[in-house]
């Protein structure tokens, strides 16, 4: 037994450098066959599992590049196909005007789409750092629910606020972008005559954040789905995002340290809690 230990552990070395070789060379989908024993057991077994990440990571990239460039073909192809007809001497000033307009806005949601992609890269980062400072957050929930109030007539909801208190030192702008993306989703799966309503209150040292409609709903797919980037539950509202704002959300939330949780009710509305830590600032 102990003559063939030495054979045992160099076939496992060999088998262990020749596994590193080619997951140099890209194939990530290596596998090492599982030692019962030696010292190079544990090794071999670590490999494996980094292989598994890796696989994963790689279709991650796979799926990141084909969904951008699947929203990025649609704008793309407004842009050429608009671009197009202004080529013809005889289009009236009128048309002419539209599809111009209608460039400008391909173009527009273009820069927003590259905007959000470089909002999530910066704060996927760790070593990102967050500027921040002491502001009411109340104060700043207040002024995101004035930006929607001709949209909540427009529709006809009900809604109520009831907000404490509250000063946080964070990001003011990303923070912003967290309840303009809440309340947009809110307002957007929720039908003529329902109700909204954004709540803050301080628990400990947290705030709390809730933000409810009485909408469509979520499946629990869907829930399970939610902050997956380039997500979209409901198919008919496609040419309507990017499928990321909720991505930002989470991302936002988790560069303060905070978490964010949905419940929801298919057909009777959903509930989107923020949690954010409050350092001493008052």
């Amino acid at each position: 037994m102990t003559e063939r230990e030495p054979e045992q552990n160099e076939a496992s070395l060999e088998q262990l450098a020749e596994g590193m070789r080619r997951v140099a060379n890209g194939q990530f989908d290596t596998k090492l066959p599982d030692c019962t024993g030696g010292p190079y057991r544990s090794i071999i077994r670590d490999f494996n599992r980094m292989t598994d990440s890796l696989i994963e990571v790689e279709a991650l990239r796979e799926s990141f590049v084909s969904d951008v460039a699947h929203e990025f073909k649609t704008p793309l192809a407004y842009i050429q196909g608009y671009a197009t007809l202004l080529q013809d001497d005889d289009l009236s000033p009128e048309m002419r005007n539209r599809y111009t307009k209608n460039i400008c806005n391909a173009t527009q949601r273009l820069a927003n789409m590259v905007g959000t992609f470089l909002d999530i890269s910066n704060l996927s980062r760790p070593t990102a750092r967050l500027e921040t400072n002491v502001f009411s957050l109340d104060e700043q929930l207040r002024h995101v629910m004035a930006l929607f109030m001709p949209q909540i007539e427009r529709k006809n909801l009900s809604y109520e606020v009831d907000l404490e208190e509250v000063d946080i030192d964070a990001n003011e702008s990303l923070l912003e972008n967290i309840w303009v993306n809440l309340l947009s989703n809110a307002l957007k799966y929720t039908k003529d005559g329902g109700h909204v309503g954004v709540s803050l209150e301080r628990r400990s040292r947290q705030a709390i954040v809730m933000v409810s409609d009485t909408g469509c709903g979520m499946t629990k797919n869907q829930i399970r789905h939610a902050f997956d980037r380039f997500y979209q539950g409901d198919q008919s509202h496609m040419s309507t995002g990017t499928g990321l704002g909720l991505a930002i959300v989470k991302a936002v939330a988790k560069k303060h340290g905070g978490t964010v949780s949905i419940e929801s009710e298919l057909y009777r509305g959903t509930t989107f809690t923020v949690i954010l830590p409050l350092k001493q600032t008052r």
